[in-house]
């Protein structure tokens, strides 16, 4: 029936409607709304066939808006109480980002048994510089809040052990906890005199 219908809201067990035709001449077959008291605004507008005062306001579309001259005036006349102009949103919607996400892992020796303190570095992605944790007595070790969606490199240092593999790089788009690091005690170098 009605192109756009705010609804009603109702203050002091009145009612108060808030009407918006727009581009719709089907009405006349069941008649325009009735203005009076309870009805607070009514705005056709384009091609609307109903309207306040002598003339509809103009058609707007997704490049042209209406609003009201000056802002916010009233004089139940559509067709003199608004004029177009560019679209003027009044608040801005962020792009939604990537949430972001954890990476860890652990650092044992072949057999198993978890490296103690072991320094683990992340760089790269949108980091602004590194990140350095230290590894539990278990060996485990989890970075929290990284942005999710960048490439990142890991690296693994401790004194007394030698790894194969010092460095893994993760595509990381969710939660991982697989950059696992296996080192190998270095053999200490006794000199007999």
């Amino acid at each position: 029936m009605f192109h756009k219908l705010i609804l009603p809201v109702f203050v002091n067990l009145s009612f108060l409607l808030l009407i918006h035709i727009s581009n719709v001449n089907t009405l006349s077959a069941v008649g325009c709304p009735a203005t009076g008291a309870t009805v607070v605004d009514f705005v056709g507008s384009g091609n609307a066939n109903c309207f306040e005062g002598a003339g509809a306001a103009p058609a707007q579309s997704n490049a042209i808006s209406i609003q009201r001259t000056p802002i916010g005036t009233d004089t139940n006349n559509n067709s003199a109480d608004f004029t177009t102009g560019a679209p003027t949103p009044m608040a801005a919607v962020a792009a939604p980002t990537a949430a972001n996400v954890s990476l860890g892992g652990r650092v044992a020796t072949e057999s198993g048994r978890g490296i103690w303190r072991a320094t683990v570095v992340l760089t790269g992605g949108s980091l602004e510089g590194p990140v350095y944790v230290v590894t539990d007595y278990e060996g485990n070790y989890k970075f929290y809040d990284i942005p999710a969606g960048g490439t990142y490199v890991l690296s693994v240092f401790v004194k007394g052990y030698k790894f194969n593999q010092t460095s893994i790089v993760v595509n990381l788009n969710e939660d991982f906890t697989e950059a696992h690091f296996t080192g190998t005690p270095k053999q200490k170098i006794s000199t007999v005199t």
